[in-house]
């Protein structure tokens, strides 16, 4: 039965974690989201930061960081069009075995104004990434380490891992349509398709795990109620293998009128089945702010006290905007 275990384990293990990094904050990691999102925003250039922490409290917890820089090339010959050009970092720890994730992503996108006030843009993206995991085998324990009597956890697992580190590369695509509504009244609808090409992630050569594609489905909007206030509710379905999320929810904008500090944003979502989310975001001159964390409502809840995972984001714009022949709003607002 040499390797049995093992076998066995890389299996489980693979099938449970062939899944993509999570952030609740999904509209704060457009790139992640959607890579037609890539340069879809209100001025030249956007450098963003999500960190996220989860299941601290009852087990190892989960550390998800990503990094991304992503902006607009106007000058492009097609009439009414521009390109989005970023680069996206994603690092993740999982579990008692340090399964680690690493990703380096290339998103590109297309955007074409499709009418005269520019109320209709429509964008097309796509983006190539290079994977790696590893696993530290050395954090497991095996049946053969057990003597009869005791478990004895420095003698010999008489295992072999076939690879500590597997690579590979996936590709990505998406859609995105900005519409405005009137000068009150905005949406935008996306849809995005992950990893078109199924590629083999497993550390064993037996196993035959391929990573499942993953969708991603979402509608953001922003309401305009007075001049001190602005709705802005979202709704979101994501679906890989088994596994599948509904998320509904909103914010609700407090424009300060303040130099500094211009809005401030209350609200929440609810993971259908799975957790409520706060959320509480702040704009600061050309940051936005982002906190959130996780109430844990399934039947994990037993084990976890209802404590799930705290979330930070960070997003920094800047450039020219004068330039930028786009609608004076947010055409998918950084804050959500």
């Amino acid at each position: 039965m040499k390797n049995f275990f093992y076998i066995l384990f890389i299996i489980c293990f693979s099938r449970t974690y062939s899944q993509d990094i999570h952030f609740s904050q999904y509209n704060n990691s457009p790139l992640n989201l959607n890579p037609a999102l890539t340069g879809n925003f209100n001025n030249t250039n956007r450098i963003i930061l999500n960190n996220r922490s989860q299941w601290r409290s009852i087990t190892v917890p989960y550390k998800t960081f990503s990094f991304s820089y992503d902006r607009k090339i106007l000058d492009f010959p097609i009439k009414k069009s521009f390109l989005g050009l970023g680069i996206l970092f994603n690092t993740d720890k999982a579990g008692d075995g340090d399964f680690g994730t690493n990703q380096i992503k290339i998103p590109v996108s297309f955007n074409k104004i499709l009418n005269s006030d520019s109320s209709l843009i429509l964008s097309i993206g796509e983006n190539i990434a290079f994977n790696q995991n590893s696993l530290n085998f050395q954090a497991f324990y095996f049946g053969s380490q057990f003597n009869g009597n005791k478990f004895i956890p420095n003698s010999s697992t008489n295992e072999t891992p076939v690879n500590a580190n597997i690579s590979y590369f996936d590709f990505s695509a998406g859609i995105n349509l900005y519409h405005k509504i009137n000068n009150k009244i905005f949406f935008n609808y996306g849809i995005a398709y992950n990893h078109l090409n199924k590629p083999k992630q497993s550390f064993n050569n037996v196993a035959n795990v391929n990573l499942d594609s993953k969708i991603n489905v979402y509608v953001n909007s922003f309401i305009f109620l007075n001049k001190n206030f602005n709705a802005l509710p979202s709704i979101a379905y994501f679906n890989q293998g088994k596994y599948k999320e509904f998320d509904i929810g909103g914010l609700l904008q407090y424009k300060t009128h303040n130099i500094n500090i211009s809005s401030v944003y209350f609200g929440g979502q609810l993971r259908i089945k799975d957790a409520i989310i706060i959320n509480m975001l702040l704009d600061y001159k050309d940051f936005s702010f982002g906190l959130s964390y996780d109430i844990n409502v399934s039947t994990l809840k037993i084990a976890s006290n209802g404590y799930g995972g705290l979330e930070l984001s960070v997003i920094y714009t800047f450039g020219n905007t004068n330039n930028i022949k786009i609608p004076n709003v947010k055409q998918c607002p950084v804050f959500m």
